[in-house]
Order: structure tokens, then sequence, then C-alpha cells
């Protein structure tokens, strides 16, 4: 699970009561057990943030404590600074690279050495903030960041992810606080961030979230902006057009922002008035819902989105999702059911399909199962259309998925047909429903020789865990009959032939291994019946092909296997 990342206010906030908390030779003795706990890998870095400290502390005094000074020498000078360093960055970038050492895929080279100065000017405009000349300290940001925007002829130059030791999300959050500090007019403060959270989202996509929760102090008329900015928003973009490429980031702020004003009543106004046409929307309002376990009404809220999103949008599956989470926490069976086949409709899965499995044997409706085949094929055969929001997009799924549909519903006849239309290759790459099946047909060999799953042959064994799911393997090993047909048989060895002949004819060294496995795993679960005929079938494969040494080595190792 992945920690809670604190805002700066919030950790402000909290270190200060830990400190206050402490005496001298208590914060002492944390320091020094922080110090001792400290990776050997991380000392110096750890070393790096009092140096750090010190550092921004000199921007901040002089040796003869006046800091009014040093700061009067940062306004003077700063924009010089920057603008010299663009010079510098654009006078490099006019030079041809040294041949010798130049790197195509290291777009910092030649520019190594500038990232300390960036870094330090960061530190510079930082102070100006801190001491609260936000007017220099916004035009100084905006300076800065046009440096991240120069690229010479080779696509070489400074970006912010090259200075490691910032966040670049506080930075920009300080940059956008200081644009809103130095603003007077309620209508430009709200222009002007909009834009410039627009332009920085090239950086690092930030919210009014991070520009409250980068200091301490409140943000000054926010009531007042919240309204104009939520008109603004509403009126900048028809956030129901995806294809604009602001659309869904704009969708986000205008969200955020309702929620700041009036909560979760404000989410459920923007849900019931525009959630069709912005429906990540129901699933903020649900959440909030969640997170003050009032699931009642967060199972109302989904069952409205349900009702008013068309059957066809993705979302409904995350709906769904939360729709089965609050299921539970209430118990109430019938709205874990009803939510999962829901999920499913919307974008199936393995996971959901396993789900929909133990449902269906658990109320006794073969019907449910079976229907999955037909939603699995009526999304194969929908055109894919990507969103922003992985919410939003639509599932993909696998020939593989609906291998596992109809294996699990028992129809084993066009799980077969299925098989016997795929290529012998392209098993990688988890769209070919040809190993999922010849692995179904191996298990069921050995089903019928009355072998224990765990005392198989170890290449069978491999294979199998390879290539069926493992959860799939124990149910269709305890709830399925044996269907396996002497064509099934024969097709096994057929199409394990062809895959050997494809990969080694065509050399494709890198699957020599994959080969070898499959061929050895049939011929051991052919062995459990006929060992005779195992024998001639692995040798009869490795005797093909004399020439190839590397294919021959990888058979080697399961020759032992198949003989004794």
């Amino acid at each position: 699970m992945n920690e809670t990342r604190l805002s700066l206010k919030e950790f402000t906030e909290q270190y200060i009561n830990i400190l206050n908390s402490l005496s001298h030779d208590e914060l002492k003795l944390v320091i020094s057990a922080m110090a001792e706990e400290t990776l050997p890998s991380e000392r110096q870095k750890f070393l790096n943030k009092f140096l750090r400290y010190n550092r921004h502390e000199a921007l901040l005094s002089t040796d003869n404590g006046n800091s009014e000074n040093l700061i009067a020498t940062y306004e003077k000078d700063i924009l010089d600074d920057i603008e010299a360093l663009k010079e510098e960055i654009k006078s490099r970038g006019s030079d041809e690279p040294d041949w010798n050492d130049y790197n195509d895929e290291d777009a910092l080279s030649g520019y190594e050495d500038l990232v300390p100065e960036v870094s330090e000017l960061l530190d510079k405009i930082e102070a100006l903030y801190d001491c609260g000349n936000y007017t220099l300290a916004k035009t100084a940001y905006h300076e800065l960041f046009a440096i991240f925007s120069i690229e010479d002829d080779y696509g070489r130059g400074i970006r912010i992810y090259d200075v490691a030791d910032i966040d670049k999300g506080e930075v920009i959050a300080k940059a956008l606080r200081s644009n809103y500090l130095s603003e007077t007019s309620p209508y430009s403060r709200v222009i002007t961030i909009l834009m410039l959270i627009h332009e920085y989202c090239e950086y690092h996509r930030v919210t009014l979230k991070d520009l409250i929760g980068i200091s301490i102090d409140p943000l000054p008329e926010f009531e007042q902006f919240l309204t104009l900015w939520i008109n603004a928003l509403n009126d900048t973009v028809d956030l129901s057009d995806n294809n604009h490429i602001l659309a869904p980031y704009n969708d986000m702020l205008l969200r955020e922002a309702v929620f700041l004003q009036n909560g979760i009543s404000g989410l459920e106004n923007l849900a019931r008035s525009n959630g069709v046409n912005c429906p990540m929307v129901f699933l903020d309002w649900i959440d909030e819902l969640i997170k003050v376990s009032d699931y009642n009404d967060a199972i109302a809220a989904a069952n409205y989105a349900l009702k008013v999103l068309a059957k066809d949008k993705p979302i409904r599956a995350a709906i769904a999702d939360k729709l089965l989470y609050c299921g539970q926490q209430i118990n109430n069976t019938d709205i874990v059911d009803s939510a999962a086949w829901i999920s499913f409709a919307a974008k199936p899965d393995l996971t959901k399909l396993v789900v929909l499995f133990h449902q269906s044997v658990r109320s006794n409706q073969h019907a449910l199962i079976l229907s999955t085949i037909n939603t699995i094929k009526h999304h194969i055969d929908k055109p894919y259309k990507g969103a922003y929001y992985e919410e939003e997009r639509p599932a993909r799924p696998t020939q593989s998925l609906l291998m596992y549909a109809y294996l699990l519903s028992g129809e084993i006849a066009q799980a077969f047909n299925l098989a016997k239309v795929h290529k012998s290759l392209g098993w990688s790459y988890g769209e070919n429903p040809q190993p999922v099946f010849i692995s179904y047909c191996f298990m069921q060999m050995t089903l019928s020789a009355s072998q224990s799953i765990d005392k198989l042959p170890p290449a069978l064994q491999q294979f199998l865990k390879s290539n069926l799911d493992s959860e799939i393997f124990a149910l269709l090993k305890q709830s399925m009959p044996l269907l396996l047909t002497p064509e099934m048989v024969e097709w096994c060895l057929k199409i394990t032939d062809d895959r050997v002949k494809a990969i080694v004819s065509n050399q494709h060294r890198r699957a020599y291994s994959q080969a070898a496995l499959l061929a050895a795993a049939c011929a051991e679960a052919i062995k459990l019946s006929d060992k005779t005929k195992a024998i001639s079938f692995f040798t009869g494969i490795q005797g093909s092909y004399p020439r190839h040494s590397a294919f021959q080595t990888e058979m080697k190792q399961f020759i032992k296997s198949i003989m004794e």
C-alpha cells in the first residue's frame, strides 16, 4: 500500500507539533537515531540535506546577520543571472557536439554542469518567495521555466526533471502561488492562474490543493476566487469535448473546486446537472461518501450514476466496483452480485470472470457464466477509443479471455474451434488462445491418468504454470468433467510440431527454450497413457533439427524425464 503523500502545509504543521514537544537533547537523540538507521547508500544523501539546509540559510543571512542586503542583491541580480544562464545554454546549443562522446539517448549531454546553476537559482527564487517578494518571484519563476523549453538542433537541453534535488510539483505550486499573491484584481488572478496552470502542466500537473498545501498560510480571498474559478472553468472549455487536450484537466480542476467550495453536496449537484458529460464526478461523489462511511448514500449515488449513464460507458465498471465494495461493507449479497455483473459487462477481465463463475455455481445459474461469452465477443469486436482517464478507457479483452470463458462455461467444442483458427506463433503476447487450450488438453490428460497435479513431470508442470491461470486451473480440475476427444489429442501433437517448426526453422533463437518446453510438456502428457508414443514423438522432433545446436541444447535437458 502506498503511503499518503503529505502536502508541505500538512508536513509543516505536523513536524512543528513534534518539534515543540521535544527538548534540545531529545531532538539531538532523534537526529542521531535517524542517522544510524540510514542505509549506507543513503548516507551522503542524508548529509546533503544538512548542507542544502545550510545553503538555504546562507541565502537568507550574511556573516553580520543582515539578510536584507543579500536579499536586495538577489532582487537586483536574479533576472540577469537567469538571462545569463539562458545565453550560455543557447551558446552551447549553437556548437556542434563532440561526436566521439555524443549519445543521442542522453538529452542532457553537454549541459550537465549547468544543472547545479539551475538548482541554485531556484533556491534564490525560493528565498525571495519566502521573504514575501511575490512579484519578483513570479517573474523569476516564469523566466527560469523558459530554460526548460530551450532545445538545440540535436534535441539536447535541460529539463525540469534533470534537476534531481527538487520536487517539481512543489516548485510549480510556489510559482503559481507567487502569481496568486502578487495579483490584486480577482478576475486577473483567476485568468492568470488558469493560463499558467495549463502552461506548466507540461512539466507537472498541479491543482488548487497544491497551492493551498504549499504553505501554512491561507490564501487570501479564496472563497471569492473559487466562485470566479468555477465560472471560468465552466466557460473555458466544453468539458464533454474529450478531444480537447485540456478538457480532462479542466474537468479535474472543476471537480476539485466544487468540492472545496461546497463539499459532498457540491459534487452531488454537479453530478446530477452535468454528470453524463463529466462522469468522473460520479466517482468523486461516491468516494467522498465512502470516506465518511456513508455506504447507503454511496450506494444510492452509484445506482443513480448507473441509471443515467449509457450502457456502453466503460466508467460504469469503476462505479460498479465501488457499489460492490459498499455492498460488502453492509453485507448485502444481492448488491455485490449485481455490481459484479455490471462491472464485468462494462469492462470484462479474467478476475471478474472468475468471480462470476463462483457466483453462477453458488446460485446454480449456469446461464450467467454462459452470458459472459457474448459479452467478451462484443468488446472484442467493438472499436477501441482511448480516453484520458483510465476509468473511461474501454476494455480490450483478448481471445485468451474468450477461451477462458468457453472453458469455464463447459463450451469445449467452441473452445476447440477457437484454438484451431489461430496460428502457432504469437503465443508470447497473450492474444493467442492456443496456449490456454493446449494447457487444458494437457491437464485433461493428467486427470484421465489419475495423476496428482503436484506430482506431474517437470516440463509439464512448468508449461501449465506458465500458460494456464492458476485459479482457473484449480476450478477446471475440481469442477469440469473429462471432455477430451482423440481429435483434440492429435491436434495437440500437430500444433506442437507446427510451433516448433515455425520457431526453429525460422531461427527465432530467443524462443528455442519455449519450443523445447512445449515439446517436452506434450511428450510428458502423452507418456502418462502411452510411453512409446511419447518417446517417438519427442525424439522425432529432436531428430528433425540436427544442425540447430542451440535448440538441441534446450531439448537435451528434458531427455531424462521423457525416457525414464
